[in-house]
Order: structure tokens, then sequence, then C-alpha cells
């Protein structure tokens, strides 16, 4: 009820926990020989931070915020890594498993996404890395947030629809839809604390970077996009699909509160507001198009993943295109895009036992 009153005793028991930690890491190498730390490679990191009302919410798994991000990764490796170097930029918990096997001898299956951090932890120099992406762990709609150098763009997907199961998640639905914005940048080189939201003044970063969420997702979640990009804040744009089956399983894709969607017999209508973020609806793969009509104030291109679409009914692998097949130049732009058939790596599902050691620790229900 009093969180300012609460937070320092509740930061002291955090704390209390990290200290605990450090207090006994040195017994642990204490009790190995030199020969057994020449041997042996420690990683000391963690799987989430702990948001202390940072944003003014609590625990973990819930926002996209640094503090909630941000990890500990400390090596050793007596012999083989220098003392004290601290690499430059960020990490991925995604690299820990991969340096661990190049360490080891073994060969990363080509399926990682991680590299092999050995010599920028040996003092190399750190070579261009892709953009850092992230999602919530936690239920309700999906939370997604890329991170490129020194801007974060973070995308809160407001009006999917969430049926909370319980009274804890209905109170933290509430409290996210009151403190969350649908779309949140930050410089995070002059704003680490991400206090200053700057999507309203800078939707030129906002529309850079939202393609790179869209291209993960493409990676994780099979289905039909249509999603408009390019269209100036305040322009409208009406999109009617004319489907041989209209799908009951559509989804929304970051909408705005002002956008519509309906669905009468056999068609979608969009109505959509100009956005620096690229948004629409997720339909089934299996969805088969007929016809696609737009209007509005401000001419469209309708274009398929594959190509431009010619006119008559776009087929599947015309849609298809391996990563978001937009560019900076396209312009007002509807896409119709399908990624690559076949399972994403990353969709991979846990055994069994996975699921069950996951459940009893409460990552999943």
């Amino acid at each position: 009820r009093d969180p300012a009153q609460d937070l320092p005793y509740i930061a002291g028991l955090y704390d209390t926990e990290i200290h605990y930690v450090d207090r006994f890491l040195p017994a642990l190498f204490d009790g190995l020989d030199a020969d057994a730390l020449a041997r042996t490679l420690f990683v000391f990191t963690a799987d989430h931070g702990e948001e202390l009302f940072d944003h003014g919410g609590w625990k973990h798994g819930r926002t996209l915020y640094e503090e909630q991000l941000r990890v500990p990764f400390i090596v050793r490796w007596d012999g083989h890594l220098p003392a004290g170097v601290r690499v430059a930029g960020p990490v991925r918990l995604l690299d820990v498993a991969p340096t661990l096997v190049a360490a080891a001898g073994g060969q990363l299956p080509p399926s990682w996404q991680g590299h092999d951090l050995a010599p920028l932890l040996a003092g190399g120099a750190p070579a261009e890395r892709s953009p850092l992406f992230a999602e919530h762990l936690a239920d309700g709609p999906r939370r997604a947030a890329v991170i490129a150098r020194r801007w974060k763009l973070i995308l809160f997907d407001r009006q999917a629809p969430f049926s909370p199961g319980n009274e804890l998640e209905a109170l933290s639905y509430r409290q996210e839809l009151a403190r969350l914005e649908r779309v949140e940048l930050y410089d995070l080189a002059r704003d680490p604390g991400e206090r200053r939201n700057l999507a309203s003044q800078r939707p030129d970063v906002v529309a850079r970077l939202a393609p790179l969420v869209h291209d993960q997702l493409g990676r994780e979640r099979p289905g039909l996009r249509v999603l408009l990009a390019g269209v100036p804040e305040g322009g409208r744009l009406t999109v009617e699909l004319r489907c041989r089956r209209l799908p009951s399983g559509w989804e929304p894709l970051f909408l705005a509160a002002d956008d519509r969607v309906t669905a009468a017999g056999d068609r979608l209508q969009l109505e959509l507001r100009g956005d620096p973020v690229a948004k629409g609806v997720l339909l089934p793969a299996d969805t088969e198009l007929l016809a696609v009509h737009t209007s509005g104030a401000t001419p469209v291109r309708v274009r398929l993943g594959g190509g431009k679409l010619a006119g008559g009914t776009p087929t599947p692998a015309e849609m298809r295109h391996r990563g978001w097949p937009g560019g900076a130049d396209d312009g007002p732009t509807l896409w119709l895009w399908l990624p690559p058939e076949g399972a994403p790596a990353v969709d991979a599902r846990p055994d069994p036992e996975t699921q069950r050691r996951l459940k009893a620790l409460g990552y999943v229900g």
C-alpha cells in the first residue's frame, strides 16, 4: 500500500541475497587447487533481473526494462582468460552455451543463435553485433523489445485479447495497462534508467526498429502477416481482405486503440491510422486470400513478401519470405508476408522432464 516506505526494506532483502552469494564464492574457489582451477571454466550469471518498483511494479518477467533484462555475467578460467577484462557492449544469455561448448572443444550446432565469447573475454575487439531481442515471460499480451546500439524500442500489444486466469493475473494485467505504453523508445546512452519515452519525438527511430521486432517474431510464430507500414501519422487506410473461408483465429499485431478490425461473411476489414509502428493482423498460415482492396487518402502499395502484387489471387509461394521483407525506403506499404514453412528452430518444445521442472519453479503454468 505504501511502496515508497516498503522499498528500502525490500531492496535490503534483495541486497542481502547478493551479499550472501558474494560471501561464499571465495570458499568455492579456495577449495580447489591450481590444477583444478586451470581445468575449470566458471561462469556466474542469472536468468533475470528484478524490478523493485523502478517503473511502478515488482518481481520479474512482466516488463522489458533494463532492471529486468540486465544480469551479471562473470567468467573465470585460470591460465586461459586474463583477469580484469571488461567486455564493451552487450552480450546475451544466448551466448553462454556456445561459449561453454567451444571452451570444451565441441562444435556449435548451426541452429544456435548465440556466439562464442572467448575472443572477447580474452581482450579482443568486439565485432559488430546484431540487435538484441527480448520478450516478456509472464502472462498477458505480448511485450517485445529490440536494442540496437543506443536505442531501445519496447512494443506492448495492448489490443490483444486476454482473459486472466486468476486474481493475481487480473491485478497484474490492470497494473500493466496503467503503466505500460503501447510504444516506448529510450536512448540508453543518455537515459539508462528509461525515464523519458521518446517515441513521439523520434518516429523515425521507431519506424526503423519496429521491423526488427516483426523479423524476430516471424522466426518464432508461423502465420500470415497483414501489416501496414510507412503511412504518415494522421493518415487513415481501410483494408478489405476477401478470403475463401474467413479464419476465426486471427490476432491483432500491435494495433493502436483507435484501429478497428471487423469480420463479416468472407471478409476481414481493417481500419488503420498512420503509425511509425508496422501493425496489422496475424492470420493462420493456411488462410486463402482471394482479393485485397485498400482505400484512403494516402496511396498505398500492396506488396507480397516475395515480390509485388500484380493482381489476382496471391499464392503462398509469392508471400513467403525469410525475414522482414521491407526496406528503409519502401514508403506506404501494405505487406502480405508469410514466413517460410517448417517449425522454426527457436520454437522447439521442451521434453516432459524439462517441462515438469520449469513448472515446479513457477516458470510455466
